[in-house]
């Protein structure tokens, strides 16, 4: 490497299956932006597979270094031990199982200087786990005003996009133990600490879904929590100041029969767009109707996402 580092890449990596894990390692060693360090933790140290993997890479690769958990502390408390190590004036985030387009941090790096910005994220397209890819919503570039706006409405933001100036993780003091939306919580104190944020328009990272991750499995509890910061942070209350182990009680008392009819819904709307995707118009209005007669919560979530949309696409328009 001829020119020092200036961006610390931090990963933690758990149960991702071996192929994700070198797909996404060899998609950070491959950026056009070479000024880098790769800090790696796993975050299993039972996994051997996934250990050996790693210990490949950084004999290959100096830029990479080694972490390794003594026990499972989960993610938050990794990812806050990584930003205690890293050394690098800006802080990129990657997920394990996710792949970066090879212009990622060089895009992110000149779009934040350019802008004279805190913290920028990006588009994404959508890797499902036999390597399908989906496109990801069309959002334009958005300024730091219209990402405060647009977060009363929705998440714009794919979090292992994420490129910030150091200082803002050491401003927030990292990430809270927000079970499952703690990049939202991260997002939202960010704005209301005036933050500068920005979001390019271009797809430059993969994101994986998968159907034992913990956006699936504890998709209603996460939701609902969202739901909550949302109207926090739209009535103007400081989300810095909310309880922690408040909001982890307040929504994890969900029966398990309430959650799997919500999670049947909730897939039942993506199956629906993914046919609209596709032009087949047949299966979608079908999927609808189904929907609107027989799930509850099909028709919840239906109509919030369609105003949500509505009021997303006029902060799109607005160029201020």
């Amino acid at each position: 490497m001829d020119k020092k580092a200036d961006v610390g890449i931090i990963m933690s990596v758990y149960n991702e299956e071996e192929e994700w894990l070198c797909a996404a390692i060899e998609s950070i060693l491959g950026q056009t932006y070479e000024a880098f360090r790769f800090y790696i933790l796993l975050d299993n140290p039972n996994n051997l597979k996934l250990k050996k993997i790693i210990n490949n890479y950084q004999k290959k690769d100096r830029r990479i270094l080694f972490y390794e958990n003594s026990s499972n502390i989960g993610l938050v408390k990794s990812l806050n031990k990584l930003l205690g190590i890293v050394e690098e004036p800006f802080i990129a985030r990657m997920d394990a199982d996710d792949v970066a387009c090879s212009e990622r941090i060089e895009r992110e790096i000149t779009f934040l200087k350019n802008y004279k910005l805190d913290f920028v994220m990006t588009g994404s397209d959508y890797l499902d786990e036999v390597g399908r890819i989906s496109p990801g919503d069309n959002i334009p570039q958005l300024t730091e005003k219209q990402v405060a706006e647009c977060s009363k409405y929705g998440n714009v933001s794919i979090h292992s996009s994420w490129l910030m100036k150091k200082e803002v993780y050491l401003k927030l003091q990292g990430y809270r133990e927000c079970k499952y939306c703690e990049d939202y919580d991260f997002i939202l104190r960010a704005l209301q600490e005036n933050i500068k944020i920005g979001r390019l328009k271009e797809h430059l990272q993969l994101y994986r879904i998968r159907s034992n991750g913990i956006t699936a499995k504890y998709a209603m509890e996460q939701d609902r929590k969202v739901e909550f910061l949302r109207e926090c942070y739209k009535k103007g209350e400081k989300i810095q100041n909310l309880s922690v182990s408040d909001l982890n009680t307040k929504f994890s008392n969900i029966s398990e029969y309430e959650i799997e009819k919500y999670c049947n819904d909730k897939n039942a709307i993506d199956r629906m767009a993914c046919c609209i995707y596709e032009h087949d118009m047949y299966n979608a209005v079908k999927i609808m109707v189904n929907g609107f007669v027989h799930g509850s919560y099909f028709r919840k979530i239906f109509i919030e996402k369609f105003i949500n949309k509505l009021k997303l696409n006029r902060i799109y328009g607005n160029k201020e």
